[in-house]
């Protein structure tokens, strides 16, 4: 009889045991989703230091959109579901460790030159690219294909209600001739500056360029060669 009932408490101590278990599980799951979401939008991708010594299994899910208070525009591509928010501080260091929350973050946000103003006739766009970890201009590698370029050849610059389309013409490798950079010119030498820029694309795009087109370069790393950077050129077109 004694036996009977030791045995009845130990089943319900178990019992009672595993609840607490499924409680505690369900608590942190809790806990862990509250930390996530920032203003209703994921930031929980962004919060790690990129090691490369130790990398992370992370992918980068171009479905997503992001809209932020503190972006300056957004940028959004022809046939390709993403849409990134671009920033902008007074130098050109900040965002390269910084998300648009201000947090410390390795890979970063795609950024404006600090020198640029959205209406300049020439626009530069930096961003992070990675061997090992997927980032938001990871995809720019993409139009080293001419068949990727061709159906997805426009970029779409979002500035308020407002969109400015540029039409792809060049892709271009650069590595020790960063010209590209430039954004003070006089009318001879820009039109000069926007053939070097088209002759050195590494495939004709068929896409004619004149001296009086306002343009967007979008910069990234790239790997091959070592410490070189990848450039997608767009000229405006209406």
């Amino acid at each position: 009889m004694l036996g009977g009932l030791c045995l009845k408490l130990l089943i319900l101590n178990l019992k009672i045991l595993f609840c607490l278990f499924l409680l505690f599980i369900i608590l942190l799951f809790l806990i862990s989703s509250s930390k996530s979401i920032v203003r209703g939008v994921s930031f929980s991708k962004y919060d790690f230091f990129f090691d490369e010594q130790n990398s992370i299994d992370y992918k980068f899910d171009d479905s997503e959109k992001f809209y932020f208070p503190t972006s300056v525009a957004t940028l959004s591509f022809q046939n390709y579901n993403l849409t990134i928010p671009i920033a902008q501080s007074n130098d050109n260091s900040y965002y390269l460790n910084h998300s648009l929350d201000g947090k410390k973050n390795e890979l970063g946000n795609p950024f404006l030159d600090f020198r640029n103003h959205l209406e300049d006739r020439k626009i530069l766009i930096y961003g992070h690219n990675s061997e090992t970890v997927s980032t938001e201009f990871h995809f720019l590698e993409e139009y080293l294909n001419p068949m990727f370029l061709k159906n997805h050849s426009l970029i779409f610059l979002g500035i308020g209600e407002e969109e400015t389309r540029y039409q792809i013409f060049s892709v271009i490798i650069v590595k020790d001739d960063f010209q590209h950079m430039k954004l003070d010119f006089n009318d001879e030498d820009y039109y000069t500056h926007l053939q070097w820029l088209k002759s050195n694309s590494v495939f004709d795009t068929g896409v004619l360029i004149n001296g009086s087109d306002d343009i967007l370069i979008l910069q990234t790393c790239y790997y091959d060669p070592r410490d070189s950077y990848l450039l997608v050129v767009g000229k405006k077109v209406t």
